[in-house]
Order: structure tokens, then sequence, then C-alpha cells
């Protein structure tokens, strides 16, 4: 093993929020699940908002290994040096065998909780918990309940209390009961997704050929009511429930962007 990733009862988690090596340019976070074309690559968007909310509350670093070029050797060797005692991987339906191979090795070499988020884990939750070393499995949104495992990881609490996980105890899987939709009142309190690009990732790594470079993608709203056949989110991701954020919210952020981060 690698290194100790322990924690005493009261002392922080150090938390890794990881978008793992795959393909080049390949995209997680879009609608369908790609390597981009001309260069299209998405900012890892759906972790950065949960990065945001745990990193009020615990030391942690947002990891995009296909934004930064790195293998599976790189990043593996990255995240060895360090003692996370959580490591939160994102996953997709087409790299959903890459993504377990690579939460296999991590769980082996360091010893922290795993755990997968992303559409598959809101389909497919108990066969990864069953061919995999996962311990956590975080179905559809995942902002908040990651912050929740974080915070009853290092309490010693009762993973029980944590509504939208699904997890292994004394080699049994339990499901415990979906967790409700974020509220619209409840997105104007997540913070910014552009101040998580700010401290964790470089702007100009992303790219849209629809788009002026460099662009920035955030959010307004969730949900969505429509039967789109090319994209997943809302019957595996946040639902068909349209929430949005206020507009002064929204005004705000990009007030934020355009004074903090470079043209």
């Amino acid at each position: 093993m690698l290194n100790t990733t322990e924690t005493k009862k009261g002392e922080f988690m150090y938390v890794c929020m990881l978008n793992p090596p795959y393909m080049p340019y390949f995209v997680r976070s879009a609608r369908w699940q790609e390597v981009g074309k001309g260069g299209t690559l998405y900012y890892p968007i759906w972790l950065a908002y949960a990065t945001g909310i745990v990193e009020q509350q615990h030391p942690t670093v947002l990891i995009d290994a296909p934004a930064k070029g790195w293998d599976s050797k790189t990043t593996a060797s990255y995240i060895a040096r360090k003692s996370f005692n959580l490591i939160i991987i994102e996953t997709s339906f087409p790299s959903l065998k890459n993504d377990l191979t690579v939460a296999d090795f991590l769980k082996k070499h360091t010893g922290a909780k795993v755990v997968i988020v992303g559409p598959p884990a809101s389909i497919f939750d108990q066969k990864i918990l069953k061919s995999s070393s996962v311990d956590i499995v975080a179905r559809y949104e995942y902002d908040f309940t990651i912050s929740d495992v974080a915070n009853v990881l290092n309490s010693r609490g009762d993973l029980k209390s944590i509504n939208g996980i699904s997890y292994k105890c004394n080699s049994k899987i339990i499901r415990n009961p979906d967790r409700q939709w974020i509220a619209s009142e409840e997105l104007d309190t997540l913070p910014f997704v552009s101040s998580v690009y700010k401290r964790h990732l470089n702007i100009k790594d992303y790219f849209l050929s629809s788009s002026m470079y460099p662009e920035v993608q955030i959010f307004t709203g969730r949900g969505c009511p429509y039967q789109c056949t090319f994209c997943l989110w809302p019957q595996t991701f946040m639902g068909r429930a349209y929430r949005t954020r206020s507009v002064k919210n929204v005004v705000d952020e990009l007030d934020y962007i355009a004074e903090e981060l470079p043209e």
C-alpha cells in the first residue's frame, strides 16, 4: 500500500474528485459521450459543482485527466503521492469498464474509500458494486450526496443516513432510498462553478467549436421534460422536473466570470 488513509474522528477528509483517464479528449460530461470532434472538450461540470460544495468543509482536489493529457500511469502516480481518504470517480457508459479498472487500481494502492458517480451509477449501481472494489455508488445528482458521504465517513457515522447511495456492508449491498432532486432555491446556494474552475482547472484547456475561445460553461437550470433520443441526462442523472436558478444568481455569476477569469 502506497499511503495510509485512516483518519481520526473529527479530522478533515482529503478528497480527490477525478475525471479519470481514457481516450484523449474524451468527454464524459456532455449529453452523449464521445471523443470530442475538432478538439472539443467539455468541462467536468458535474464534478466541479460537487467540488464546490465538498471543499467548503474538506480539502479537495479536482483532477481532469483527459484535459491534462494524463494517462492511467501518470494519474495513478500523482494520486499515489497524495494521502487522499476519499476518491470520487466519474464514469460514463462508453468508458465504464475502463473507469472501474482505474477505481480498482486506486483502491488497491491507496486504501482510500472509492465512490463512483455519473449516469451508469444510477442504473448499474448493484452491478458496479458486485464487479469491482468500489465502496459506494452515488446515484443521480450527487452534489450534496458526496458532501454527506465525506462528512459521515469523517465522523464515523452511518451511511444509512444518506439518501441516494448504494454501498457494501459486510459483503451485502445496501441500496438507500433515492435522494430528492435539488430544488430551485437550493441551486442558488451552490458555489459558482466558474469559481471552482478558477481554483482547480485551466480554462484554456476547454474548447467548443461553436463558441469563442476561451469559453466557460455553467448551468442555469436542471432537469428536462423532453424526449431527445441522443441525451441521457433526464432519465439517468437529473430527472425531468425543470428547476432554475434565480436571474440575480445567474447574473452575479456572469459578473464573476467577467471580473475573475482571463479572456
